[in-house]
């Protein structure tokens, strides 16, 4: 029996393109007629025969997938025509009259040809192709095998209606609720008006007049097969840096699209350093380096995938000796105020706290957005890192001029101060550039006898003579200038030091709760003023 006729055939250039990439160069079998050399019937079954004794794992594929494959072998005698699916490793098989030409009555392919074709069953190592599925749907046949078979039909979104979307498939119309147009919640809908997309058939009825599409169930298996080949690549390289694309900005993260399977990006993972929203970090549509951290499911067994964008970059923390110094001074900006302080980016990716123990010489600080606020520029000195716990202790102090430099110098001279607040020992008074000093209670009623609170109300001048300097308390003890050295009411400014650096001490302690405390709780150094004080008086009660 002799081979039928082969009509020439020209396929299109830009699929010829596509084939060449998969089997390489097929033009000359595309566009030239060659004659087809005589097929021994037994040379179908020994094909199979041997690709099953190879013992080659085929790829994975699935139901309703489009694939890419060449004519193997077109049998004389039987209705299967063999196609190549993976350089002879995997075959299909499609039904000889699906490749009939309807008006001539002959094969549309010969061997040598690339075709493309739907996967509609697979049993073990038998694949099943249709030609026809891929190149028009025609008949309520052809629709009830695509619903029967899930094969995904393209279609193309016309319009938004009550309840979702008006879609034309193969010159019908169909119905797609807005529920199932997209595997994520879909609010408006819009944006996909005018879109050609694939569909899987879910109902059809009355002799095609109701076609039910389905988007989101394709989406979700093209996903699940997506999740598998992931999961598979993870067990050869666990380090893989994959390239997505950002589909979606949420409050807590981006969501990003590895090529049909979407992943989160915690916010916390989208940089090394502070991100107060995501979009502070990435652009919607924007081109990403990720790397999965962890794959699970949810309830209804979707895939949930964990990405980082951040593993994909250095670490800062692993260069910090090159990059931050103790003692030396950094521009910074403020990303987060906090009761106890404020925290400073000085490096991308590497921050400091700033205590409000340390963010000025002079004025009293109760929170930090007293003086900061968020975005602020600032300079900072580094006062230590901790490379350990990833903590570096900063100070605006040391920036500007310390006001007690050289104050011992005031010690016997005459100045102008400005009442602050009436104490029950007595007034404390600004000295210039902020210095803060005790004119005792004794000294005031000397000089002004019980009606001291009218001449020493807050916002008052007075000319004061400096006494004596506290450094390790950072205090003054002043009298009214014209009175003679006055201490009887010493235990009272005592009281006062005591108060103000036990406060100072528990400020500073909530602030260095992890860091170990100041061993030993022994007696002041016998240079400070407390002492010199206790020492003036205990001398003066021998007397």
């Amino acid at each position: 029996m002799s081979s039928p006729r082969i009509p020439e055939i020209k396929w299109e250039e830009d699929s010829t393109t596509d084939d060449q990439d998969l089997f390489g160069d097929t033009t000359k079998s595309a566009l030239v007629e060659e004659p087809e050399a005589p097929v021994d019937p037994r040379e179908f079954e020994s094909l199979l025969a041997a690709e099953k004794a190879s013992g080659y794992r085929a790829p994975a594929i699935f139901v309703g997938q489009k694939i890419k494959g060449k004519i193997l072998l077109i049998h004389p005698e039987r209705q299967d025509v063999m196609v190549d699916l993976g350089g002879g490793k995997l075959t299909g098989v499609i039904e000889k009259p699906e490749l009939i030409d309807e008006k001539t009555g002959e094969l549309i392919v010969k061997v040598g040809d690339p075709i493309e074709a739907f996967v509609v069953s697979k049993q073990g190592d038998e694949v099943l192709l249709s030609y026809r599925m891929n190149a028009a749907l025609k008949s309520l046949e052809d629709l009830g095998m695509a619903q029967a078979k899930k094969i995904p039909v393209k279609g193309k979104v016309l319009k938004l209606i009550k309840g979702g979307f008006e879609v034309a498939v193969f010159g019908k119309v169909g119905f797609c609720p807005i529920s199932k147009i997209d595997a994520r919640f879909v609010e408006g809908g819009q944006e996909y008006i005018g879109q050609d997309l694939e569909f899987l058939i879910e109902k059809v009825e009355g002799k095609g007049r109701n076609i039910v599409l389905n988007r989101s169930a394709l989406l979700k298996k093209l996903a699940e097969e997506k999740t598998k080949a992931l999961v598979a690549s993870l067990k050869e390289d666990p380090e893989r840096i994959w390239t997505g694309t950002v589909t979606e900005l949420r409050d807590f993260g981006a969501f990003v699209d590895l090529g049909g399977v979407d992943g989160l990006v915690h916010i916390s993972e989208l940089s090394h350093g502070r991100v107060q929203k995501a979009g502070d970090a990435v652009n919607k549509g924007a081109s990403v380096k990720v790397k999965v951290l962890k794959i699970d499911h949810d309830a209804q067994g979707r895939p949930k995938i964990s990405l980082s964008m951040k593993a994909t970059s250095q670490d800062p923390w692993e260069e910090i000796d090159s990059l931050v110094s103790a003692g030396k001074t950094y521009p910074g900006t403020v990303v987060n105020l906090m009761p106890f302080g404020a925290f400073i980016e000085i490096v991308p990716g590497i921050e400091g706290l700033i205590h409000v123990t340390e963010m000025s010489w002079t004025k009293r600080i109760h929170h930090p957005s007293d003086i900061l606020k968020l975005g602020d520029k600032v300079n900072v000195l580094v006062k230590d890192v901790d490379k350990g716990h990833r903590r570096i202790a900063l100070t605006m102090k040391s920036v500007e001029d310390d006001p007690w430099h050289g104050v011992d110098a005031l010690v016997g001279t005459t100045v102008e101060a400005t009442v602050e607040r009436l104490k029950p020992f007595g007034a404390i008074v600004t000295l210039k550039d902020g210095l803060s000093g005790l004119i005792p209670l004794t000294a005031l009623k000397k000089r002004f006898g019980e009606a001291y609170k009218q001449p020493a109300t807050p916002g008052k001048p007075l000319e004061v003579k400096v006494q004596q300097v506290d450094h390790e308390n950072r205090k003054i003890l002043l009298t009214l200038a014209g009175l003679e050295d006055e201490n009887s009411d010493d235990a009272h400014y005592l009281a006062y030091l005591a108060a103000e650096k036990a406060q100072k001490e528990a400020l500073a302690a909530k602030a260095t709760a992890s860091a170990p405390g100041e061993a030993g709780g022994g007696a002041k150094p016998s240079g400070s003023f407390g002492a010199l004080l206790g020492a003036k008086l205990a001398q003066k009660n021998s007397k």
